[in-house]
Order: structure tokens, then C-alpha cells, then sequence
């Protein structure tokens, strides 16, 4: 899967993001229920985010985590910890639970839910 890592500032020592989750998104109107409408092109690794958090697609979570643990191994970084983000409103799935453990255990990580709250801004 190709990714675009780029560093994340915070009030930790390095945080990274794998990639963007949409490269574009082209307003195409609304549906017979007033809901809009977008031609969305997402990034290979959205795609399967979007899967997942959507359309329940747990393979995709195999395939996230995979490719997360291959960053972490290849830039020979140091995880002390995994924070999983919780679904944001009505979105059902947790998309960041389902592939936290499988990044986080492997490195020796302790992976924790409790760190970041669903809200604007919370962490």
C-alpha cells in the first residue's frame, strides 16, 4: 500500500500520519433526501480506512495495521504507546480500535482507549 508519512507536532517526541485520508472531493448535488452528494477520490490507505469504518470491512483493519507496524519497523521507531481514537458520532464502527492492538502489541506497546475522548479537540 503507498503511503505519504509526514511528522505530526504535539506534546510528544514524534508523531506521524501515514497518509491523507482524501485527495479530492467534487460536490455533486443532493439525493432524493437533501443529503449532498461528492465524487470523493480517497488516498489507497483512506480507501481502506473508509472500508473499514463504513462498510464494516475488517480486512481492511489486517491491512491498516500491517501497514503501520511496517512503518514503525522500517524507521526503527521507538512506540511506547498507542492511542486509539474513538468513532466519531454516528460513524458505528471504531475504526482506530480495530487496528490498534495488532500495531501496539508487536512493538512491546501498551495500547490504550481511555487517552483520547470524542469531541472537538479533546485528547
Amino acid at each position: 500500500m503507498n503511503i505519504d508519512p509526514r511528522s505530526v507536532d504535539g506534546p510528544w517526541d514524534a508523531g506521524f500520519t501515514l497518509d491523507v485520508h482524501t485527495v479530492s472531493a467534487e460536490f455533486l448535488g443532493y439525493d432524493l433526501d437533501g443529503r449532498p452528494q461528492f465524487d470523493t477520490v480517497r488516498s489507497e490507505l483512506g480507501e481502506k480506512l473508509y472500508r473499514l469504518k463504513y462498510r464494516g470491512d475488517r480486512d481492511a483493519s489486517t491491512a491498516l495495521a500491517a501497514v503501520a507496524a511496517d512503518f514503525i519497523k522500517k524507521r526503527r521507531i521507538g512506540v511506547d504507546i498507542v492511542v486509539a481514537v474513538p468513532p466519531s458520532k454516528g460513524s458505528g464502527v471504531s475504526a482506530a480500535g480495530g487496528h490498534c492492538l495488532p500495531v501496539g502489541e508487536p512493538a512491546g506497546s501498551s495500547v490504550r482507549f481511555d487517552l483520547a475522548q470524542e469531541g472537538e479537540g479533546d485528547v
